[in-house]
Order: C-alpha cells, then structure tokens, then sequence
C-alpha cells in the first residue's frame, strides 16, 4: 500500500467505525508545523461540533512499512478519537478578529529562525540571536492541554497594533499564562534527557508549568536576571527543545565546544525535527543583561 492508499484506506475505515457516519465529516489535511515539519492530521467532528483534537497519520505509516497489522492501527487511532472526543469550542473563528478579544491572551513563543522561513513569512516576530520570537493567542487551556492560533500579519492589521504593542502585550502575558518553573536536572529530567555529563555539574531545566513551548522562558522579564543573582554567576543556557533548555551557571569556564557537542548530540539522538531550538550554546551575561552566542 503506498502512503496516499494508507490515508484513503485510513479515512474509508474510521468512517465504518463511527455510529451514524454521515452526521461526521472525516479529513485529512496538510499542517504545517515548527521547523518546517509537515503532517498529515486526520481531524473527525460531528456537525454540531467546530473542533476536533487532530490525530497525525505519519508515523502510523511508519509503523505500517515496518510490519504493524492496519487494523491494530485502526483501532488505536478509534480509541484516541473516543477517548478525546470532539467539542463545542469556547471561542469562534471571528473572536480572533477583535483587540478586546485577544488582548490578554497574546504570547510570544520562540523558534528557530533559519529552519522556520516559510511559516515567519506571514506573521510578526523579531530576532534574538539565531532565534524568531513569534506571537500565539491562547485559544484554550485545560488538563489536555493548551489550543492556540498563530498571529498573523493579517491579524496584526486588524488589531492595528505597532510590533512594539504587539512585543509589549505578550511580555505581560506569557509569565502570566505560563508560570515559569527551575528545576535541577537530577529531580526532574534526567530520564528524559540522556545527555552525558559529571554529576558535579549543577545543571537546571528551565521550562514552565506545562511543559510546552517552555523555552521561551528566557526571555522572561528578569528571569535570568534573578537566577543570576541567585547564583551569584553568568549563565550557560543548553538548548535542549522548544520546550525547556538547561541552564549551567557559570562556576568555571568550560570549553565551548564541549558545550557545544552536549547540545548537538542531544538534537541528533534525543529531539525531534518539530522540537529542535538550536545547535548554539548562549551565554547571559548579567552584567549587560543580555543573551548572546558562545
């Protein structure tokens, strides 16, 4: 079967599955994700419902080729769609359109600027680094996580909003949104994050309370700034993900390229394409505030 046949045979039999098939509508549709990362994202919504979770269909592909029975398939992409069952979403598509709306839901979100060119052509961002700070609005949060709309150039002129209202708004907001949270690697990642390093070395992950999209959390109004005073010490930042980086205060100076070498072997055997940050390694000086590439 090749891989448009798998779709097809995908949709033909979610539908057999369903009570009632023609009150659903079933679809596959192209999404584009973060460093240009495209899936294919089978979406089931009944008519009295305007959202519905999206269930990627790649790597059910993947596991096709490499011998998984279709039907074992079948049943467990069932099981997501009836355990995460559509819903009457709180918000309407129009909603995004209005200020008032968003305005106390505008986040900023970071990514990597050389591997996101095609999704940074129509929305703001600015750049720190070798990174693109982006702006989200925070369609809805709960224990399944956290639904959000990209901002757009398009958006932007609606709002009538300047990039400096834009940055302003979301510098107030994403603390507020997503608390940050530091932790030792020790207590909380070490059997995520298989990186090989001496346990004299106090390395911290620094993500927020959810976890998702946590490295944008040095770019919090003085986080850094207070880590720093805490620990009396310059910064090393390891960008581990987009979702949270490793922060090494700076008792001796270590050689970059080491450094170096931590981050990108984590990117090659540990990250995914979606998840990637960066290869560098940065360095926040305290003294000028500021981030910059070792």
């Amino acid at each position: 079967m090749t891989y448009q046949e798998f779709l097809l045979q995908i949709k033909e039999q979610i539908l057999k599955h369903i009570e009632e098939p023609e009150s659903y509508d079933v679809t596959i549709r192209k999404v584009r994700k973060n460093n240009g990362v495209v899936l294919d994202g089978l979406s089931i919504i009944g008519r009295n419902q305007n959202v519905s979770p999206t269930i990627y269909l790649n790597s059910y592909f993947e596991q096709y080729q490499e011998g998984r029975d279709f039907e074992s398939i079948i049943r467990e992409i069932y099981f997501i769609y009836v355990n995460h069952p559509p819903e009457n979403f709180e918000v309407e598509p129009e909603d995004f359109n209005s200020y008032e709306f968003v305005k106390g839901s505008v986040f900023f979100r970071i990514v990597n600027y050389e591997t996101n060119q095609i999704l940074l052509e129509d929305c703001p961002f600015y750049r720190i680094q070798d990174l693109a700070v982006t702006f989200r609005v925070l369609a809805q949060k709960d224990d399944k996580g956290i639904a959000t709309v990209m901002v757009t150039n398009a958006m932007m002129k609606l709002w009538k909003l300047t990039m400096e209202e834009l940055k302003a708004l979301a510098v107030v907001n994403t603390p507020i949104l997503f608390p940050m949270k530091v932790e030792p690697l020790t207590k909380v990642l070490e059997d995520y994050i298989h990186l090989d390093y001496p346990e004299s070395v106090p390395l911290f992950v620094l993500t927020n309370s959810i976890g998702i999209n946590g490295a944008s959390c040095i770019l919090y109004e003085d986080a850094l700034k207070n880590l720093s005073q805490e620990w009396d010490s310059d910064i090393y930042i390891l960008p581990s993900s987009v979702h949270e980086v490793l922060l090494l205060p700076v008792q001796k100076e270590f050689d970059k390229d080491y450094l170096e070498t931590i981050v990108q072997e984590s990117n090659k055997t540990v990250v995914s394409k979606e998840e990637f940050l960066s290869d560098h390694v940065y360095y926040y000086l305290r003294k000028t505030n500021e981030i910059i590439i070792i």
